[in-house]
């Protein structure tokens, strides 16, 4: 499981991108959230707001993206089977099914792979 505490700035966001291997749940502190999202079966991508307490369930291969509509830090608490691999997008795709640029492993997973983590004593 892959964990994360989050801060995005006013104005600042993740393009539309998709995790191909796990889902994802997001649960937002403080902050506001422009979510949208598109699944399969849908037509077209959605768009609801998210502020403190809410939280938000993501399925494998959804396309979403996240933004930071507020004026204050939006902070956030991810939590993910497997982030990576993921697909980014410049903007949501005219197909769901569309192809983006492809992230196989994350920056941080080259340099400390799972499982190889310190802990505080050994620091």
């Amino acid at each position: 499981m892959d964990t994360a505490h989050l801060t995005i700035f006013p104005g600042k966001g993740f393009p539309p991108h998709r995790h191909k291997e796990g889902d994802e749940m997001i649960y937002v502190l403080s902050g506001r959230m422009e979510y949208s999202y598109w699944g399969a079966g849908m037509t077209e991508p959605a768009t609801v707001l998210l502020g403190p307490g809410d939280s938000n369930y993501i399925r494998a291969n959804e396309l979403h993206k996240v933004w930071n509509s507020g004026s204050e830090d939006l902070v956030m608490i991810i939590a993910s089977q497997k982030v990576a691999p993921m697909e980014f997008f410049d903007d949501f795709p005219s197909d769901y099914n569309a192809a983006g640029a492809l992230v196989p492993v994350l920056p941080w997973e080259g340099a400390c792979p799972p499982g190889q983590e310190l802990v505080k004593d050994e620091l």
